[in-house]
């Protein structure tokens, strides 16, 4: 090993099936993997690469119906031979794993501080009249310095603290190697550059041997030493973190760097990467990324290529990369240095206005007072951001415009019509408001049928324009190929398609009724950056060839940079800075905007 620390963990050929109606399919192939003492490891790749499942194969947590094979030494064990005895003596002592959802992960019926206390066996030195003092010491380990904290059930806890307290029990048992699966992906940018710094500070004080698995290359290069990127199933590129930034050595990796969108300027155009991420099992003969591959030669899909060594710690399974590293030093480059397009402002006609907008919800134990006299205006063709981390009021902003939600206070006109009561409002002027103003949903999944086929969602749609059912299967064609996907998808259910696939179809049902204004509530938030691009591309094209207005909802400075043209910053149910994007970003008034950027500056330069 070059730094002289010694392997924790060595991964050898690991094979991962799944058995599906009688017949296998490949989920991981060929993965090898090491993480020596105090160094943290990268596992980056899109939804269904196989990062998680790798994860869970090396504890032995596999759901039922999958299976591994191969080597997985944990000092001179082969977790993959050993006993269930043998492996549960190793969790949490020896190998602890985090998860990217906490709520799931933690016992809604336990206190806080019970999670930590049960961890804390004998073998920690702990005798049980200390464990109150020492579980309170991990809490403050973890930046939870109240001692109230412990009392408090998961959901009295907002994501970020919940996140620390499921930390805490992972580290209770003090392990040698922490798996961290998403630990910050489902949080806001603040809380989570606060995660990360905590994970990573907490990683080096002790010395642990660490893997972070992540579909976000910013944030692996902000946390790791060394980044494993896996596609399809398949490695196929592995070095420091560092290197790989400044030069990515596979035309995939340089494909998630070029697809992750900048906060610093606006491009003109997205770059994104073509297509979509097959099965394992439909690219394991040939190179996994050559479908979607500018690059792509015969000898690309002759065979499967080897992980090559190019020099030093760099691995690459490109074939191609030496006639080729140029070119992608090249764009790479040039992506750096893209000039921004001109942010033109927009003097438009305004089609939506908000006066003095309130919300309160009423719980058992107290009011939640979600949106306190905010207004605001959307013009003709414009496209509006509205940036908050989570519970800040911005969701509640974009139901009660489409009538989910029922405002306490304030007006809403839309199109002329008074939209502050839908219950209010005679058919014809509801009708009226649902042909003007649709929403688009952060999870597809959840906003679609299963049950349904896309065709008869998008037909169920068109009805509400009074389209004779004669013309519908035209259109529902129309509007497949107007969102990018292909006439034959109609047939499909949403469990047959993508992610970013089950967004196209949303965006597709929304597009149904011809609305002239669009609320976004966070749709790309859910998608691999790869995905991501395309989508927010798609909203994009849209936006110039329909004139649709948007309301963007999201927590991500990136794609308010890329998608709005004013912005506005809500903070605890209130707006606490608006303006054109370029001024708000570049030269932030308030306070809390300063942090929200500064945030995301601190861990993109770690």
């Amino acid at each position: 090993m070059t730094d002289g620390r010694a392997t924790l963990l060595d991964v050898e050929n690991l094979h991962i099936v799944a058995q599906g109606n009688g017949t296998p399919r490949t989920i991981v192939n060929r993965l090898d993997l090491c993480v020596r003492r105090g160094e943290t490891v990268g596992i980056v790749g899109e939804s269904g690469s196989g990062k998680s499942l790798s994860a869970r194969a090396i504890i032995k947590l596999l759901p039922p119906g999958v299976s591994a094979t191969g080597k997985v030494y944990f000092g001179d064990i082969d977790l993959l031979q050993a006993t269930e005895r043998q492996v549960q003596g190793l969790r949490g002592r020896h190998i602890s794993m985090v998860f990217q959802d906490p709520f799931t992960t933690l016992n809604p019926l336990k206190r806080c501080g019970e999670h930590i206390t049960e961890m804390l066996l004998p073998v920690n030195g702990v005798p049980s009249s200390a464990r109150r003092a020492e579980m309170l010491r991990r809490l403050a380990e973890v930046g939870i310095s109240e001692p109230e904290a412990a009392e408090r059930y998961p959901f009295q806890l907002s994501g970020g603290m919940r996140q620390r307290v499921a930390l805490a029990a992972s580290l209770a048992k003090d392990p040698e190697l922490l798996i961290a699966d998403e630990p910050s992906s489902a949080l806001d940018v603040t809380t989570e550059a606060e995660v990360l710094k905590l994970i990573r500070s907490i990683q080096k004080a002790r010395g642990m041997g660490m893997i972070f698995i992540t579909h976000n290359l910013t944030t692996a290069f902000a946390v790791c030493d060394r980044i494993y990127v896996l596609y399809a199933g398949s490695l196929v590129e592995t070095g420091p973190s560092k290197s790989l930034l400044e030069e990515p050595l596979h035309p995939y990796s340089l494909g998630l760097l070029l697809s992750d969108p900048p906060v610093d300027r606006r491009l003109a155009k997205l770059p994104t990467i073509e297509g979509s991420v097959p099965r394992a099992d439909q690219v394991r003969d040939q190179c996994p990324f050559a479908p979607r591959c500018r690059w792509r030669a015969p000898e690309c899909v002759a065979g499967a290529p080897p992980l090559v060594n190019l020099e030093g710690e760099r691995w690459s399974a490109c074939i191609r990369v030496r006639e080729i590293r140029a070119e992608m030093a090249r764009l790479a480059a040039q992506a750096r240095r893209d000039e921004k397009s001109i942010e033109q402002p927009v003097n438009s006609q305004c089609i939506l206005e908000v006066t003095h907008l309130s919300k309160t919800f009423h719980l058992r134990s107290h009011d939640v007072h979600a949106v306190k006299d905010v207004s605001f205006q959307i013009g003709e063709n414009e496209s509006v951001g509205l940036v908050g981390e989570s519970g800040s009021g911005k969701t509640t902003i974009g139901r009660c415009l489409v009538g989910l939600e029922q405002a306490d206070g304030g007006t809403i006109r839309i199109s002329g019509i008074d939209a502050s009561d839908y219950n209010r409002l005679s058919t014809e002027e509801r009708q009226r408001l649902r042909r003007t103003i649709q929403i688009v949903f952060q999870d597809p999944y959840s906003s679609l049928d299963p049950w349904q086929t896309i065709g008869s969602c998008l037909s169920e749609a068109l009805a509400l324009v009074d389209m004779p059912p004669s013309e519908r299967k035209q259109q529902v064609e129309s509007l497949l190929k107007r969102v990018g996907l292909p006439p034959e998808y109609a047939n499909r259910r949403p469990l047959a398609l993508s992610g970013g696939e089950r967004q196209r179809v949303a965006i597709a049902r929304a597009l149904a009724v011809r609305p002239r204004v669009l609320v976004c509530d966070e749709p790309v938030s859910a998608l691999d950056v790869s995905v991501q691009a395309q989508v927010l591309e798609l909203f994009r094209q849209l936006h110039a060839e329909l004139g649709l207005s948007y309301l963007f909802i999201t927590h991500d400075l990136a794609v308010v940079r890329q998608m709005a043209d004013r912005v506005y910053v809500m903070y605890k149910g209130e707006f606490v800075e608006q303006g054109p994007v370029a001024a708000v970003l570049d030269h932030p008034q308030h306070p809390y905007t300063q942090r929200l950027i500064a945030s995301l500056e601190e861990y993109r330069n770690w």
